[in-house]
C-alpha cells in the first residue's frame, strides 16, 4: 500500500532507509533554476538525519543527477549563445570546453560529497531486468523511476520524491507535490 507523507512537516521515520529522488537532490543543491520544486527538501533532509534515518544513494540517481545538471546548466549557455546569436557546441562537445570546466569540477564535488556523506548502494542485478522493460513499455514511469521504485520496494525504503508517477508504486513516499497529498486522501 502506499502511504503518503508531507515533506513539509518533521521526518516521521526514524531509524529508517530513505531514498531520494534525482528531482529532490537537484532540488536541495540548487541547480535547477526554475525552481518548480520547493526548498521544504532541504529542511525535510535535516530532520530526517536528526532522526537517525540513514540516506540511501543509488548508482541510477547519481547518473541522472549529474546528467539532468548538465544539462540544465548546457541549457543556460545555449540561451546565452542564442541571445547572442551566436552557435553553440552541442552539449557533449560543449562540456569538455574550458567554459563549462568549472561547472563539471562543481559536479564533480557536488557528487563526492554526496557519496561522501550518505550511503551508496549499487543496484548490482537486483532487478528483473525483463519485467522492468515490459513494464516501461506501458509508459506510467520511466526507466530510472522503475529501478528505484524497485530498489526502494526490495529494502523497503521510503522514497522522497516530487514526482507524481510514483503514486501507486507501493511504497511510502515523502512529498511536497500537492497533487500527490492530494491523491492520498
Amino acid at each position: 500500500m502506499t502511504r503518503i507523507h508531507d515533506a513539509k512537516i518533521k521526518c516521521a521515520f526514524q531509524n529508517r532507509k530513505i531514498m531520494l529522488d534525482t528531482n529532490v537532490w537537484i532540488s536541495i543543491n540548487g541547480f535547477d533554476p526554475r525552481s518548480r520544486t520547493p526548498a521544504c527538501y532541504s529542511d525535510y533532509l535535516k530532520s530526517a538525519i536528526d532522526q537517525d534515518n540513514e540516506i540511501i544513494i543509488n548508482d541510477y540517481i547519481m547518473a541522472e543527477f549529474f546528467n539532468r545538471c548538465c544539462r540544465i546548466e548546457y541549457m543556460l549557455h545555449e540561451n546565452n549563445y542564442r541571445q547572442k546569436k551566436q552557435k553553440i557546441a552541442h552539449l557533449k562537445e560543449f562540456r569538455k570546453q574550458e567554459e563549462f570546466r568549472d561547472f563539471m569540477e562543481t559536479m564533480r564535488d557536488t557528487c563526492l560529497h554526496m557519496i561522501e556523506d550518505y550511503t551508496y548502494e549499487a543496484v548490482n542485478g537486483q532487478l528483473n531486468i525483463e519485467a522492468l522493460v515490459h513494464e516501461l513499455s506501458e509508459g506510467h514511469l520511466d526507466f530510472g523511476d522503475l529501478v528505484i521504485r524497485e530498489h526502494c520496494i526490495a529494502n523497503d525504503y521510503a522514497v522522497v520524491t516530487h514526482d507524481f508517477d510514483f503514486f501507486g508504486c507501493q511504497l511510502d513516499i515523502v512529498t511536497a507535490n500537492n497533487k500527490l497529498l492530494r491523491a492520498n486522501n
